[in-house]
């Protein structure tokens, strides 16, 4: 005679946990805490997205303009739609002294004299990058060109200024 054993004990436990079977409530505890790991990593993930959006933006701005500065003749111009999250708190085109004011060495003075061939952004968590150009920038005034979370239709133009060409933005 064949006797067929139940290897299945946990799910067929009559007393359990409160009328529940000991597997039921491991599995429930299991899920719970895969959920619980996943809500608290989102967070991080959607700022890792959304920093790595404001690089790459960044990065497709001057490959553009670096194209348009080495083989377009001056006063050649080019309209960008840039389009920023709600992280950003301020992205500025033709001045890094934004981030030299915020790192300064134990002397309290500068690390370098501020450049006209950066891009310097901040997030609103706090995180700053630097990004060094080949090419200065200006707003139509002669000053850093700023701007913030939001989109925008920007206007590039090659201008010669302080015997360079250099980059004029301006939003239209």
């Amino acid at each position: 005679m064949t006797r067929n054993i139940n290897f299945d004990p946990l799910l067929r436990d009559n007393n359990g946990i409160l009328g529940l079977p000991v597997a039921l409530i491991i599995i429930v505890i299991i899920v719970s805490i895969i959920l619980s790991f996943f809500a608290v990593s989102s967070g991080v993930l959607c700022s890792t997205v959304q920093n790595e959006s404001v690089e790459s933006t960044i990065n497709q701005i001057l490959n553009l303009l670096s194209t348009m500065e080495s083989f377009s003749h001056e006063e050649s111009s080019l309209v960008l739609s840039l389009s920023f999250p709600s992280t950003l708190e301020h992205i500025v085109f033709g001045d890094d002294s934004f981030y030299h004011v915020s790192n300064k060495n134990e002397n309290n003075s500068f690390q370098s004299n501020p450049s006209t061939k950066c891009i310097y952004y901040k997030l609103k968590n706090g995180y700053t990058k630097v990004i060094h150009s080949p090419i200065s920038f200006y707003d139509d005034k002669g000053n850093r060109f700023v701007l913030q979370e939001g989109t925008y239709s920007v206007k590039f133009s090659l201008q010669e200024k302080n015997n360079e060409v250099s980059i004029i933005a301006q939003i239209i």
